[in-house]
């Protein structure tokens, strides 16, 4: 165990501050073997290798945790070994720490420093490890102890703030000894828990798990329990938000965490009142919803949310609106009730079949044939991600509800992600002219058959280059794309989306300067313009029901 001298050099180092003795040639022992490892790093793991054999020695694991211990204690540490506890060939070894003598000389070429008053009577016999170099505070018989900085429940809440909480429950809970009812918990929840309003729903769903909602009254001994079990006052809101979403012992949401969160949503918004005879689009808002937030949230795409997700998102602002705005569709992230009225006709329209499920032919009728076959064929591949359909070869809902927020707006993340891995025909991560030539070929086809006057491909990558400005010419990677999101959309537009490249082909300058001043996203722009349009459409149809009926009553008058 000779050998373990060295990693005795290098702990002495660190613990000390300095080098505790120099070699013949002028370097430290520390420096010396740093500059040996570095030129044989097998020599390194040997040592390791024997230090953790040291570490793992019964004679010297008392002396470990009496080190341990003293720190813990905020004692000063003393260096070196209980001379009590060396065993064997390495007892002989010298340490890091020159033994301090009366008569101990110092050698010429080690730095001087204060000698060290002798340690007092006790079981080791080395002196305390000199102070670090640059310390001006002088080595007293206890150390300063570092204040705990991580605590895995959070952080530890004043009284003063534990007592007001106390009080805001006590007050609340005043009045009905039988508990409160899920409409009154709102008041709590919004008071005490500090989430918005709707989040009272799900979680006294979740404390009143097995009893009928309309018989089921919160005790505030049930609330306190929650809150004291699961440390909830040293929790961030986001947290807490997490904590009444999340199944007991899960550690990622689900669809089916946000079910009860949406049943609030559609039984006590305002603007959601006229859904209550039409249980079944009900069902469909809320998958909508969910689907929408998965969308932007799950950034792995795995369909398991996690907590940094949640905490990353803007969700909780979100939802702090929808407490507030009485009119739900100026809540256009996630919630708007027009959004989703706009997502389901569009999937209704293509489903002729109405069997919920979309096939290539159903898709390519989209925006009345404005995307190539190929990227069809690519998304049926499922090049951008895998189907959430059972069915071979077919879309679902929420596969299409992901398609349409990537067609509608190319500026979004997740929707930059989805075309790429469509493009990326070689899955290198870059997209050259080798992936963009085939998709624009069918696209210059195109074209020529609606006589439109072409564009070679050459001069299409040089208008690329100078919009997206890539790193490498001709060579772009998601990173580019995501430095130039508010152009990275025309790329994909070139090569796979007929109407919208001829649209930007003949852009009116006026108009995108009045769409950039109007801060609305693309998707919200789209869901704006088609939900005038179906809205109109509504309107002429029940106009000339009306008609029909008016005519037909007054034939039948006549005879």
């Amino acid at each position: 165990m000779a050998s373990l001298q060295p990693v005795a050099v290098v702990t002495g180092q660190i613990d000390g501050g300095r080098d505790s003795a120099v070699s013949s040639t002028g370097r430290s022992p520390a420096k010396s073997l740093e500059f040996t490892l570095r030129q044989y790093p097998c020599a390194k793991m040997k040592l390791d290798q024997l230090f953790l054999e040291w570490l793992s020695m019964p004679e010297y694991e008392k002396v470990i945790m009496t080190v341990l211990d003293n720190a813990r204690q905020g004692k000063q540490l003393k260096a070196g070994i209980d001379e009590g506890a060396k065993v064997g060939p390495a007892a002989a070894a010298p340490t890091s720490v020159p033994p301090s003598s009366p008569t101990t000389q110092i050698s010429p070429k080690k730095a001087a420093s204060p000698p060290q008053k002798p340690a007092p009577a006790s079981s080791q016999s080395r002196p305390p490890s000199p102070a670090p170099k640059g310390d001006t505070a002088e080595a007293g018989d206890t150390a300063e102890v570092i204040p705990q900085f991580y605590f895995p429940t959070g952080p530890p809440v004043p009284e003063a703030i534990e007592a007001e909480h106390q009080a805001k429950v006590q007050a609340l809970f005043e009045g009905a000894p039988d508990g409160l009812c899920a409409k009154d918990f709102v008041k709590v929840v919004k008071e005490v828990v500090d989430l918005p309003g709707f989040m009272a729903y799900p979680l006294f769903a979740k404390l009143k798990a097995g009893t009928p909602a309309n018989q089921a009254l919160l005790t505030k001994g049930e609330f306190e329990e929650w809150w004291k079990s699961n440390h909830i006052a040293s929790k961030d809101n986001v947290s807490r938000l997490y904590e009444v979403l999340c199944t007991k012992g899960s550690e990622y949401l689900v669809h089916a965490n946000f079910e009860p969160l949406l049943r609030a949503v559609v039984d006590h918004h305002p603007s959601l009142e006229f859904l209550a005879d039409h249980p079944e689009f009900q069902d469909r808002y809320m998958e909508t919803v969910i689907y929408r937030i998965f969308y932007h949230l799950n950034r792995s795409g795995t369909g398991k949310l996690s907590r940094r997700e949640l905490k990353r998102s803007d969700f909780l602002s979100v939802l702090e609106q929808l407490d507030t705005e009485p009119d739900i569709n100026r809540v256009t992230q996630y919630f708007s009730y027009e959004h989703f009225y706009v997502i389901y006709c569009k999937f209704w329209e293509l489903d002729t079949d109405h069997d919920f499920l979309l096939d290539r032919e159903d898709l390519v009728r989209y925006g009345c044939h404005s995307l190539t076959y190929q990227i069809v064929d690519r998304i049926f591949d499922q090049a951008p991600h895998r189907f959430f359909s059972r069915v071979q070869g077919k879309m679902s809902y929420q596969d299409f509800v992901w398609f349409l927020l990537s067609e509608e707006d190319k500026t979004t993340l997740p929707s930059l992600e989805y075309w790429f891995k469509c493009i990326d025909l070689d899955c290198d991560g870059i997209l050259g002219p080798y992936d963009l030539r085939p998709f624009y070929d069918e696209q210059l086809q195109r074209m020529e058959n609606s006589a439109c006057e072409p564009v070679m491909f050459e001069d299409v990558m040089c208008q690329l280059h100078d919009l997206l400005q890539p790193q490498q010419e001709g060579r772009f990677t998601i990173k580019d794309l995501h430095m130039r999101r508010e152009n990275a959309g025309v790329l994909f537009n070139i090569l796979f989306n007929l109407h919208k490249f001829l649209a930007f082909e003949h852009r009116d300058p006026f108009m995108i300067r009045a769409e950039q001043e109007s801060k609305l996203s693309d998707w919200d722009r789209f869901a704006q313009q088609e939900y005038d349009i179906l809205a109109a459409e509504d309107e002429q149809e029940v106009s000339l029901r009306d008609g029909a009926d008016v005519l037909a009553s007054s034939i039948s008058d006549n005879f």
